[in-house]
């Protein structure tokens, strides 16, 4: 059964609601949903700057692209397009591969999971969002949960923040080189309307 996607304002309705039950979580549930809500929300991203010609084709094509098995289905290709469009910066990358990473450890392990174990504590302390949080979380002693939760949230109001900017690519112009512009010898199988 194919889990439910959300598109952007949905996800934005339920952003107070998700504050509040993930803080409930359990490290592996927070791992789990944090990840999914922001592999949904860059979803939402690409989606937004990708061409949208109202029709129900365009539509298909996006969701073929997007089902978990499509090309662009797995977070880390989502993490990966969007950094390589320009729709996310170097920092936002870098935090999202690591919540990738301590989302996929919580995922495949049978073993009790928790963000303070050593491993997983290690990437938890890489995840800086501000270098100024970086050295109050050092002075102050903040756990990799609180490490983890605070990126969360930055990397998703960046994200949507991003997201609600984006406007649709138009859609692209057909190739074209008018009949007077081309060379006497060229094989022409049909010429294009102008």
């Amino acid at each position: 059964m194919a889990k439910k996607k959300h598109n952007f304002d949905e996800l934005c309705a339920i952003r107070d609601q998700l504050y509040t039950e993930v803080d409930k979580e359990s490290d592996r549930g927070l791992a789990l949903v944090a990840a999914d809500y922001l592999s949904n929300l860059l979803e939402a991203l690409l989606r937004q700057v990708f061409v949208d010609d109202g029709t129900a084709n365009t539509k298909e094509v996006l969701d073929d692209l997007f089902r978990e098995s499509g090309a662009l289905g797995s977070f880390d290709i989502k993490i990966r397009l969007a950094y390589l469009m320009g729709l996310i910066g170097r920092d936002t990358y870098h935090a999202l591969g690591l919540i990738r990473e301590i989302r996929n450890i919580a995922a495949h392990s049978v073993e009790p999971f928790s963000l303070d174990s050593p491993g997983v504590r290690q990437k938890c302390e890489q995840l800086t969002a501000w270098e100024d949080y970086q050295a109050l979380a050092k002075e102050v002693g903040h756990p990799a949960r609180k490490h983890f939760m605070f990126t969360f949230w930055w990397v998703l109001v960046e994200i949507m923040l991003r997201t609600g900017r984006r406007r649709h690519a138009e859609v692209g112009k057909e190739f074209c080189v008018p009949m007077d512009e081309l060379p006497d010898d060229a094989e022409v199988a049909e010429p294009c309307i102008e």
